[in-house]
């Protein structure tokens, strides 16, 4: 990021409080994004929340606009932080002042990136918020609170394809986990595809860690992506959708004030050359 971004919004410190440029770039760590790697964010809404009125100040006014149709205050002030976040993922990626950002979102409500290179998916529920960025090929990500596995039971049909209902385990809570883990999976990958849940989940398959083409969500024109699930903590499930040929960099994003580290890490090992990479604290990059 230009190093003119730091004053540029010094004047965002409000109550004592490091300005919210300065801490997001404490959380993201020194390391600079790989450019030949999909960067993968994820955060704690409530960690941010101090830096609340700040965020708003990074709102275009597509983003309030968008924001102020949510009826519950709860709602728009996740938003605002979810927003404002992803806009300062996305300039610490690129290494832009985040109003240079051309953070956009299409007919459908999808982040994009205009006419600049590289794809973005944003993935928001309840306290957790999650960020991805491609540089090359289409990427989705999703990522869900644990809690709602317990009911999945009910729309586990409408979940998965018939191959994935047989082999559900039959103990409820293993399989409410694996219902869950499926519907985190498919939507990454119908974000990446572009469709959304516009697609019938029951159509196909998604198994963790296989190389799918777009296609299963009736794109003609697709492409291949492999899917990954990442354990962010206790309480998430998290999964992304990217080109199979691209390692991930993955990072948790704790202000330092917040005094909690999570590690992100892969649920799964993987041998093949995509392998990403180990555990990692907050802050760091997984290499």
């Amino acid at each position: 990021m230009k190093q003119g971004m730091g004053n540029a919004f010094a004047t965002m410190a409000a109550g004592g409080l490091q300005p919210l440029v300065e801490v997001f770039e404490e959380a993201f760590g020194r390391g600079a994004a790989s450019p030949s790697a999909v960067c993968v964010g994820v955060a704690a809404l409530s960690e941010w929340m101090p830096w609340s009125a700040q965020a708003q100040r990074l709102l275009d006014a597509a983003d309030r606009q968008r924001i102020s149709r949510k009826l519950r205050e709860q709602d728009r002030g996740a938003l605002v932080l979810a927003y404002a976040l992803h806009r300062l993922f996305l300039a610490r990626v690129l290494q832009l002042e985040p109003g240079e950002v051309p953070l956009r979102r299409d007919d459908a409500g999808r982040p994009c990136l205009g006419a600049m290179p590289g794809c973005t998916s944003l993935s928001h529920s309840g306290d957790a918020v999650a960020f991805a960025y491609s540089p090359l090929g289409v990427v989705g990500i999703d990522i869900e609170p644990r809690e709602r596995s317990t009911g999945m039971a009910d729309i586990a049909e409408r979940v998965c394809h018939p191959d994935e209902y047989a082999a559900l385990p039959a103990a409820a809570a293993l399989r409410n986990e694996a219902l869950l883990a499926t519907w985190v999976r498919k939507e990454a990958f119908l974000k990446a595809a572009g469709v959304g849940l516009a697609c019938e989940m029951d159509t196909f398959s998604a198994p963790e860690q296989v190389v799918l083409h777009t296609g299963a969500a009736g794109i003609s024109d697709g492409t291949w992506v492999r899917l990954q699930a990442f354990g962010t903590d206790p309480d998430s499930i998290l999964a992304i959708a990217a080109p199979p040929e691209l390692k991930v960099d993955a990072r948790c994003l704790t202000p330092r004030r917040a005094n909690t580290h999570h590690a992100l890490h892969a649920s799964s090992a993987r041998t093949d050359p995509f392998d990403p990479a180990r555990p990692a604290m907050a802050g760091k990059a997984l290499a």
